[in-house]
């Protein structure tokens, strides 16, 4: 890493990364990276991402597989499914949004793709959806949907095996002017067709390669959720049982062993106000500007087991939309 300073007005000017296997939009990454370390707040996002950088690079001296370039093969897969998404619904981006496989972004706040998959009413009624369409026209970063609920994907070892695509193929998903017949001869076709509630056709998606030898590594993708999701035992069996892992790769009981209804309303509740226990009452008090009165609230504990979850391993992007319907399905019922 080279950072560029300038003593005179006492700034950093730029900061350069050099990578074994260099990402196609790596100015994009020197400028976030620049920005981040030139302001103090934004330093543990900038650790954050110059750790998740060093991982892709490292594991792809390790093994045979080049992560920027399976980085870059879902990054091409997302972008896609929105721009068939967006053509469909005629540039309606929130209903992408909320009925869709979310929208993505590159580059902003942290390095690689993301998704915004949920925001509460009040955001999304605030949010210049026009200016947000244009915005990612142009192909520029859109701060406003970084306060959004996201899918971070990045990728880091495993304990088992599992296979990419080479180089010469930069997309699993099967385009129009694919020839279906010469990819059947190298690759794996996913077994069944993928349905998009936004889109006319279900996608199409390739699996693998069928000659593996120079694509396999013990290396896997995982989404980071941004903030993490507190779900019941069930979600989380079902995201469990999506993703293909069993026990506690994907989560975590709240290490202050409180109940999903206590852990929802964390943000709300002052801390001094929060008590455990198998049944209990949850009291507290709020008083408003706009009100002379002070409100009490109560809410009654039924001690629900809740998991916190904030990162899923996976294999292959077409499981990325299922995450975002329980994820989603999720958020609608426990927010309001």
């Amino acid at each position: 890493m080279d950072i560029k300073f300038d003593e005179t007005a006492h700034k950093i000017v730029q900061v350069t990364i050099t990578y074994t296997h260099k990402p196609e939009d790596d100015d994009r990454i020197d400028n976030l990276l620049t920005l981040q370390l030139s302001n103090f707040r934004y330093f543990k996002l900038f650790k954050k991402n110059l750790q998740a950088l060093a991982t892709l690079d490292t594991l792809s001296k390790i093994y045979s597989a080049n992560c920027f370039h399976c980085i870059r093969c879902i990054s091409n897969d997302v972008k896609s499914i929105y721009e068939k998404e967006f053509s469909a619904l005629a540039g309606d981006i929130q209903k992408i949004l909320t009925d869709g496989h979310g929208i993505p972004l590159f580059h902003v706040e942290r390095v690689g793709p993301s998704i915004a998959y949920w925001a509460p009413k009040f955001r999304i009624h605030e949010t210049d959806w026009n200016n947000v369409k244009d915005i990612i026209a142009k192909g520029d970063s859109c701060e406003s949907l970084g306060l959004f609920y996201q899918l971070w994907i990045m990728m880091e070892e495993s304990r088992s095996r599992n296979t990419f695509l080479p180089i010469e193929r930069n997309h699993y998903l099967i385009e129009e002017n694919d020839d279906e017949y010469e990819l059947l001869q190298s690759y794996d076709f996913m077994p069944q067709d993928l349905t998009f509630p936004l889109l006319p056709t279900p996608l199409k998606f390739l699996q693998q390669p069928k000659d593996d030898s120079q694509t396999s590594a013990n290396i896997q993708f995982v989404l980071w959720l941004f903030p993490p999701v507190y779900v019941t035992d069930t979600v989380a069996k079902e995201i469990e049982d999506l993703a293909g892992f069993f026990g506690s790769r994907i989560m975590t009981d709240d290490p202050k062993s409180l109940s999903l209804e206590q852990l929802l309303i964390s943000d709300i509740v002052p801390p001094a106000k929060m008590t455990r226990g198998s049944t209990m009452d949850v009291s507290w008090e709020k008083k408003f500007e706009d009100s002379p009165y002070t409100q009490i609230y109560t809410l009654d504990i039924k001690h629900t087991n809740a998991k916190k979850i904030e990162r899923i391993p996976f294999i292959y992007p077409f499981q990325i939309f299922s995450f975002i319907e329980v994820c989603y399905g999720h958020m609608l019922l426990i927010r309001f």
